[in-house]
């Protein structure tokens, strides 16, 4: 579209009119003027899109910042409560505890000490076991004497009743003298 003006035209460009009262050569606007222009109506409209874009998310995030205060607030509070009722008296009983463990710490040392007691009465267990290597082939010895006593006992035992049956008989005789 072209503006006419005296004799010299002037393209018009779009929401940029002419001065009243100057002259066309007066008034025709730079090509600078004109891109600076251009510019800040994209600059605005670009604005206004991120204005509806940036001022929700700053409410939002305001939002979420407050909500995230409450709860780390409410946490500490019921934290509070539950020490509070876990044991009031905890820092008497803190004493008391310490005092116990000590008394464990020495308990575990003295354990320690007689199992190194023992450690020592086994080892010296250990060497005497050598010692019972004879004592054992004369047990082995004892126990093949007395299996030969008791085969022996054994046939003492039938040799005692065979005397007793061919005794018996004629002593039976006997039996009618005696009362």
């Amino acid at each position: 579209m072209v503006q006419k003006t005296g004799d010299n035209a002037i393209p018009s460009q779009r929401g940029i009119a002419p001065r009243p009262g100057s002259g066309a050569a007066a008034s025709a606007p730079s090509s600078e003027v004109l891109a600076m222009e251009r510019f800040a109506e994209c600059f605005e409209r670009s604005a206004r899109r991120w204005e509806i874009v940036v001022y929700p998310a700053m409410f939002a995030f305001v939002l979420l910042a407050g909500y995230g205060f409450y709860l780390i607030y409410s946490l500490t509070s019921d934290i509070h409560v539950m020490a509070q009722r876990f044991d009031p008296q905890m820092g008497g009983n803190m004493h008391e505890m310490a005092r116990s463990i000590n008394q464990l710490a020495t308990s575990i040392d003295n354990m320690a000490r007689d199992m190194r007691t023992m450690t020592v009465a086994m080892e010296e267990m250990n060497v005497k076991m050598s010692d019972l290597a004879p004592m054992r082939e004369h047990m082995a010895a004892m126990d093949q004497s007395m299996r030969a006593m008791t085969v022996a006992m054994d046939q003492m035992r039938v040799v005692a009743g065979s005397v007793g049956y061919q005794i018996g008989r004629p002593m039976s005789i006997f039996n009618s003298f005696l009362p």
